[in-house]
């Protein structure tokens, strides 16, 4: 079996209507034989994750799979590989660096609650 990184898009559409267009890119992993099962695993598992109508007024929002925009093989890994890349164009690049800085922080309180919950 093989792992592939797929990424896939949903589209956001709100009862009673929003503006604003609103599209998910998910990165989710399929393991897969080959490209083509895990292509096709992937647009299944895309299909049963729509929710074609909302179920209640808290949630009036419809999941709409569009499809899939990327699907690359991972090749037999090593600590510290990179699997994503993405640059961002900011225009106040201290504020960017702040909230980097903020979300580490959060992730570390979060990584020692977890620890100190099994001592």
């Amino acid at each position: 079996m093989n792992w592939y990184l797929v990424t896939m898009i949903f589209r956001l559409q709100y009862v009673g209507g929003n503006p604003t267009l609103q599209f998910d890119e998910q990165i989710r992993i399929i393991e897969a034989e080959d490209k083509l099962e895990a292509f096709h695993k992937a647009r299944r598992i895309g299909h049963l994750e729509e929710d074609p109508v909302p179920h209640t007024p808290e949630k009036p929002v419809w999941w709409q799979f569009v499809d899939i925009t990327s699907l690359i093989k991972l090749e037999p890994h090593k600590d510290g590989a990179e699997i994503f890349s993405h640059i961002h164009e900011v225009d106040q690049a201290e504020l960017y660096l702040k909230k980097i800085r903020i979300n580490a922080k959060a992730i570390l309180e979060g990584c020692l609650e977890e620890t100190l919950e099994i001592i």
